[in-house]
């Protein structure tokens, strides 16, 4: 119980909303830059975003899974049980980003092809699907390691990891866009390059994070003895829980083929506006994420009628910034898509 008091909902929350802008702010720096190249590699690079998105919402399943589970235990003061589920959590996200990431590089035309994209266009995305698409299997890895990281509490870290890896990206698509001190101006392959180096190394310190911070040191023996069972639950839980995602993510990916078949200059559009709107949810998406922690830990611990009181809380709190940021990003619309096109 002593373990749930320690949390609140801004402390928690706080440094998950800034991760999770950095992670939009990532995708929006790459539009950003791949808008001086032209709105045609920001239309290519738009759409195999779309497709990476979606199979990110499917790895996030078993993220989300592990979260929730271990911090009902952790709740529950079962720390024993903790070591057991996290690696099975990371073993089994690492296979099925595998998986994906081999499906990414064999399909990425078939996929892309979907869309109805212009011959050039469809050459950049294929490209960049292959690259970034190849390299999952690390975010998957990523995703599994900074959940575990999170429902420990130490949301701070997994944020200093989200900044560094957003320097590296950014650093790295200057060099690649601009070509400055004789670096070769690869346009699109080179954003594709710049995401997964900062991907790896961000792979590199959330290992050591779980190591030496959350000090949950996983052994060989432990990601062996992982049960069936134990990922069962973990997917009974992920399954639901990033299921509302995934429809709105399919969603988004039929809007997308209709608009491909207007051209270049409405897929443009479609990009710019849609990585505005990525900041709208990013308030909603950190409560949540916070909220879905001390709730964890108050289930875990039996007090389940606080932890509904809190859900209807967080929930206020959600509409309330959600239709305030809403407000802003309407009046200042102009100025926005003005940073990205003319």
């Amino acid at each position: 119980m002593t373990n749930t008091k320690k949390l609140s909902l801004f402390a928690i929350t706080w440094p998950l909303f800034i991760e999770s802008s950095l992670q939009m702010f990532m995708r929006t720096s790459d539009t950003f830059m791949v808008s001086h190249v032209s709105d045609g590699a920001v239309a290519a690079v738009g759409v195999s975003n779309q497709l990476i998105i979606f199979t990110f919402l499917l790895l996030q399943v078993i993220s989300a899974g592990s979260a929730i589970v271990i911090s009902q235990y952790l709740g529950a003061g079962r720390t024993e049980e903790v070591r057991r589920f996290a690696a099975g959590a990371i073993s089994l996200n690492f296979v099925f980003g595998l998986l994906i990431s081999i499906t990414m590089i064999g399909f990425s035309r078939p996929l892309l092809s979907l869309f109805g994209l212009e011959p050039d266009l469809l050459a950049q995305a294929e490209v960049f699907l292959s690259i970034v698409g190849g390299a999952l299997f690390i975010q998957a890895i990523n995703l599994t390691i900074s959940a575990i990281t999170q429902v420990h509490g130490f949301t701070r870290y997994t944020m200093m990891v989200s900044i560094g890896m957003n320097l590296l990206n950014l650093f790295g698509n200057y060099l690649f866009i601009f070509g400055p001190f004789g670096f070769p101006k690869l346009g699109v392959p080179g954003v594709a390059i710049s995401a997964v180096c900062s991907q790896a190394l961000g792979l590199i310190v959330y290992s050591l994070i779980l190591r030496k911070v959350v000090r949950l040191r996983l052994s060989l023996s432990n990601f062996i003895q992982s049960k069936v069972e134990d990922l069962k639950k973990i997917l009974s839980i992920g399954i639901p829980t990033a299921g509302n995602q995934l429809v709105y993510s399919i969603s988004q990916l039929a809007t997308t083929y209709f608009i491909t078949s207007l051209g270049a200059e409405m897929l443009s559009t479609r990009i710019y506006t849609q990585n505005i709107m990525y900041f709208i949810m990013v308030l909603a998406i950190s409560l949540g994420r916070g909220t879905q922690i001390i709730i964890g830990r108050l289930v875990g611990a039996g007090e389940k009628e606080q932890a509904y009181r809190q859900l209807f809380r967080s929930l206020g709190l959600s509409l309330l910034l959600s239709m305030l940021c809403v407000t802003l990003i309407v009046l200042f619309r102009e100025a926005l898509l003005g940073l990205f096109t003319k």
